[in-house]
């Protein structure tokens, strides 16, 4: 069942787990008291920007356990198309250190996210206020569930979140500038061409106009410069945005 995403947080960029936890915190809130006591299951999907293209609650269980596979968590991800995604699940005990079941599922799901090609940037665990980032405060190592202390990688992977939603960012803004280019390219062709045929056919008229002429030619000239200025614009854009 998929979640109404948040209005203002639809086009922001997800980067950090605080802000994960955040928009999942806020929609366990807005459900009934007696649903918030359940376990959720949630996955957030992804585009290549880290914006929000679904949230999905993919397992409600009981007090204690909420059960999920693989397949239930990627089926819509696949279906959707997206980029990566973001798991999350609560604990109505408060408690939000994570169980070893927690950490089973986390790294099944890391490791079949890794075979479908879609990331699994973070599994977060919320508890009332507080929370905790399987994948940024812990990491998986080995094919057991022993966890050691990750801040060094916690650091690159933030840097490289932030790079690659950099780079996303400036293609977007290139994809933009290069077609507002195009159109303006082609409007001043258009001019020129019009600018063209009104001299052409005001000698065809015969009409002895030295001054209206020179209008018009230095009309043809302006319009013809301001197309090839255009072109030479557009040709430089082409080449696509710096690295």
């Amino acid at each position: 069942m998929t979640v109404k995403i948040p209005k203002k947080e639809a086009k922001t960029p997800i980067i950090y787990s605080e802000h994960a936890a955040s928009i999942f915190r806020a929609i366990l809130r807005a459900e009934c008291p007696v649903d918030q006591d359940k376990e959720h299951i949630w996955v957030m999907g992804l585009t290549a920007l880290k914006t929000i293209k679904y949230i999905e609650l993919v397992s409600l269980g009981t007090l204690k356990a909420a059960l999920t596979e693989p397949r239930e968590v990627y089926r819509f991800a696949i279906s959707q198309a997206v980029d990566s995604i973001i798991v999350c699940h609560n604990h109505p005990s408060g408690i939000v250190a994570p169980s070893e079941s927690d950490m089973t599922i986390t790294d099944r799901l890391a490791k079949a996210g890794k075979a479908l090609g879609i990331e699994m940037v973070d599994h977060v665990i919320i508890a009332g206020d507080k929370y905790i980032s399987l994948l940024r405060d812990m990491a998986l190592s080995g094919s057991g569930n022993e966890t050691v202390r990750a801040s060094e990688g916690r650091s690159t992977k933030s840097k490289t979140a932030r790079e690659r939603v950099r780079l996303n960012r400036e293609e977007k803004e290139w994809q933009v500038n290069t077609c507002l280019l195009a159109t303006q390219t082609m409007t001043a062709i258009i001019d020129a061409y019009k600018a063209k045929k009104q001299l052409r056919t005001f000698d065809e008229t015969g009409k002895a106009d030295p001054k209206k002429r020179l209008t018009l030619v230095n009309a043809l000239k302006a319009r013809a410069d301001e197309a090839t200025e255009k072109m030479e614009l557009f040709k430089g854009t082409m080449a696509g945005p710096e690295e």
